[in-house]
């Protein structure tokens, strides 16, 4: 899994178990709170932490 930013306000997530395979599946498309919110660490395969929200879903 990767993750691309695409700007200060979203974060967008993508499956790159294939990167050769294109489009790249999206995960998660994030619009941020506001600009303090980050991530912290990394991403598991269901979900997504942010330091200030738990527990985001991942597309499936």
């Amino acid at each position: 899994m990767g993750c691309y930013w695409a700007g200060p306000f979203v974060i967008k997530v993508y499956d790159f178990k294939e990167p050769l395979q294109l489009p790249l599946r999206e995960r998660c498309d994030l619009a941020l709170l506001d600009a303090s919110e980050v991530l912290p660490g990394g991403l598991d395969e269901a979900q997504l932490v942010t330091n200030r929200r738990t527990a985001l879903p991942l597309h499936p």
